[in-house]
């Protein structure tokens, strides 16, 4: 038994809202612990972002707007860059006063205690919405010209000429007690859900933020911590922020641009075997989660460049926490000869017609892993053990796969041609446990459609696909 189908590419209708899908943000009390981590990290799919580029006014006033876009695209983690006092607007945050002070150009108000209050007004909003916010922190040290040099001599360490500021002296217990007590009072103050933290556990390794975690947690604050570099976890950070990329130790300077890696490596091999996943070692692959980091503020220029199988195959519809820098979504332009931390957002370029049904095509993608929380949402404490599975289609250069739980499988078959092209198949029943109904039916998730009828197990689908893009299916019983 053979059935044929041509995939369509979705025309223009009414826009998407995903905002009912997202999760409902609890607070503390109400969430459960899932090991060391709350349990609504497996819900995530975080965007980085710059307020001072992103925010109309470049303050946290005027971001309120972003959140209203990401509700809609049903995003609900806004990782934000570092908002903390500096020498000017122009300086790079990363090379800042401290984690105690406020940019007041964020802000609006050079009043401290004012500063703390616009920080937790637009967290207050984002938990509105239902999205949690982090917030970038910065330990390794700071600019040359912050009141701490003066303040605390003892505290300071050598001048870093990498990033232009001096080092901390991490062994001083009485700069490691302030830091700390900075840390927990962000999180106490704003109710930030927690930080991704700057050149770490390179920098200071783990005791630091285990004492974080163990004074929030202590004093029922339930935070997720994520490094930028890779990491043994040690129930200190949750996961890294670059997940996917990592072969030798060496390859941290070049996962800062491995947004395409499953477009040249097979991801479902990559999954099983742990290859290339969280820390290059033995236990590489085997930590709980993992986040498959498109592109982010080190990024010399945008990945995806309007391309849905990038978006999509590798990271939305993946068994990874997506994450992606402001604009990937509707293609916002590279307008700076530097990294994308200091590219300014343009929000008129999402209005442009191809922009704005890329954006619908992406907010579609994030729809399909919404409605799925049982197939998505499944994170095993051994990352190896993912509901995933190879979907074998012939004529396909680009490893098809199946993500599967409770009786339904979903499956992602891309063309990465560019030229439209028929793939033909069998659905991988055994392996995504379908294997005891004798009857099923297939619906284009992408078009929401019911596209196949009556299909038995040796029903070979044979499926038209337009170039560089991605058809999704549900398989599921007939009586379902």
């Amino acid at each position: 038994m053979t059935a044929l189908y041509s995939f369509t590419v979705p025309s223009c209708s009414a826009p998407i809202d995903n905002s009912n899908l997202i999760p409902t943000y609890k607070p503390d009390d109400k969430v459960k612990m899932e090991g060391t981590s709350p349990e609504w990290l497996k819900s995530l799919i975080i965007v980085q972002l710059r307020i001072e580029t992103s925010a109309l006014n470049g303050d946290f006033n005027s971001a309120v707007n972003l959140l209203d876009h990401y509700s809609e695209a049903g995003i609900n983690g806004l990782w934000i860059n570092p908002v903390y006092a500096r020498v000017n607007a122009h300086n790079n945050g990363y090379i800042g006063f401290g984690p105690h002070l406020f940019d007041d150009k964020i802000t609006g108000t050079n009043d401290i205690e004012a500063g703390f209050k616009a920080a937790k007004e637009f967290v207050d909003e984002a938990h509105k919405r239902n999205i949690r916010i982090f917030f970038d922190i910065v330990d390794w040290g700071i600019a040359t010209n912050s009141p701490l040099v003066t303040e605390h001599p003892e505290w300071i360490g050598n001048y870093n000429s990498n990033w232009r500021g001096y080092n901390f002296k991490y062994d001083n217990a009485a700069w490691r007690e302030w830091f700390v007590q900075q840390a927990t009072n962000l999180v106490f103050r704003t109710g930030i859900d927690g930080f991704r933290c700057d050149v770490e556990p390179t920098t200071t390794g783990y005791s630091l933020w285990k004492e974080v975690r163990r004074r929030c947690y202590a004093n029922g604050r339930k935070i997720c911590i994520i490094s930028e570099h890779y990491s043994t976890r040690n129930g200190v950070y949750d996961f890294e922020q670059n997940g996917v990329g990592y072969v030798h130790k060496e390859d941290w300077v070049k996962i800062r641009e491995s947004g395409n890696y499953y477009i040249s490596n097979n991801i479902v091999d990559s999954v099983k075997t742990g290859v290339a996943i969280g820390i290059p070692e033995a236990r590489q692959g085997r930590g709980r989660f993992y986040t498959y980091n498109i592109c982010n503020h080190d990024s010399s220029n945008p990945i995806i460049c309007g391309n849905v199988i990038k978006f999509g195959y590798q990271a939305i519809l993946a068994p990874f926490i997506p994450i992606w820098f402001i604009g990937e979504e509707w293609n916002n332009p590279k307008e700076t000869a530097s990294v994308l931390y200091f590219n300014k957002i343009s929000w008129s370029e999402k209005k442009k017609k191809s922009n704005s049904i890329f954006f619908e095509r992406v907010k579609r993608l994030i729809r399909i892993r919404r409605q799925y929380p049982d197939i998505f949402e499944f994170f095993p404490d051994n990352h190896r053990d993912s509901n995933i599975c190879k979907v074998e289609v012939k004529g396909n250069n680009l490893q098809s796969y199946a993500r599967y739980k409770n009786g339904r499988a979903i499956l992602v078959i891309p063309n990465n041609n560019d030229t439209n092209s028929v793939f033909e198949f069998i659905p991988p029943y055994k392996n995504t446990g379908l294997d005891n109904a004798a009857k099923f039916k297939a619906t284009d998730l992408i078009n929401e459609k019911i596209i196949l009828t009556n299909m038995n197990k040796s029903t070979k689908i044979i499926i038209n696909i337009p170039a560089n893009d991605l058809s999704v299916i549900l398989l599921e019983n007939e009586k379902n």
